[in-house]
């Protein structure tokens, strides 16, 4: 018969029972650091997520010239990350690049494997 229970677990009767946290979207906490019983504690985050407060919330990027990633497809909550790109955007590593007008403007400002590329799916090679 238990008068008290030792951290990470609560009396149920006169037993003493482990917690059992619960954790949408990551691993729950256990042993001590699961204060209560399905109390939402995470240990760690699933991929894609990250934690915020008590939960592992999904990770949003942003991109100012298309649609921003989202989920396992961003990387770091609030990185700029884009899915794909506006007309007149080219993408390149999860960027949107703004396009110029000619071969030698568009590629002038890439680095060279983009400029290469580039100028491959272009027709230019």
């Amino acid at each position: 018969i238990c008068s008290s229970c030792s951290a990470g677990h609560h009396k149920q009767g006169n037993v003493c029972k482990a917690n059992v946290c619960q954790c949408s979207g990551g691993i729950a906490a256990t042993g001590a650091a699961c204060t209560s019983t399905d109390a939402s504690i995470y240990s760690s985050c699933s991929a894609g997520r990250h934690k915020k407060a008590r939960a592992c919330k999904e990770n949003a990027c942003t991109c100012e010239s298309g649609a921003p990633t989202k989920g396992d497809e961003c990387s770091k909550d609030g990185k700029e990350e884009c899915s794909s790109c506006n007309d007149g955007w080219q993408s390149y590593s999860k960027k949107c690049l703004e396009r110029a007008k000619s071969a030698s403007k568009r590629t002038a400002s890439l680095p060279v494997s983009a400029s290469i590329l580039l100028s491959i799916t272009n027709g230019f090679w």
